[in-house]
C-alpha cells in the first residue's frame, strides 16, 4: 500500500520465490524518499523470508512506526488489534 506497487511480480512463480529468498526488492522511487526510516524498517522485517526471523504480530504492533502516534488523535491501534491477536481458531 505505501509502495504503490506489489513487492513481488507473481507472473513467474520461480522468479518470484527467488527474489523473495534473496531479498531482491526495492521501494518504489516514487515513494522511497517519502517513507520514514521506521516504516522502511518495519516493511523489511515483515518481508523477511526466514519465518523464524520474521516478527510476530505482537512485535509488529510494538514497532516504533506503529507506536508513534504524533499527529494522530483518538486512535488506539493496540486496543483495536488486541482482540484480533487474542482470538484463537
Amino acid at each position: 500500500m505505501v509502495n504503490n506497487i506489489l513487492p513481488f511480480d507473481d507472473s513467474d512463480l520461480t522468479k518470484m520465490i527467488t527474489r523473495q529468498i534473496n531479498r531482491s526488492w526495492n521501494f518504489s522511487s516514487k515513494v522511497e524518499d517519502k517513507l520514514s526510516t521506521e516504516l522502511k524498517d518495519l516493511i523489511r522485517q515483515m518481508l523477511e523470508p526466514d519465518a523464524n526471523k520474521r516478527p510476530t504480530i505482537t512485535k509488529v504492533l510494538r514497532h516504533p512506526w506503529l507506536r508513534d502516534t504524533s499527529g494522530v488523535t483518538g486512535i488506539s491501534l493496540t486496543a483495536k488489534t488486541s482482540n484480533v491477536v487474542g482470538k484463537k481458531k
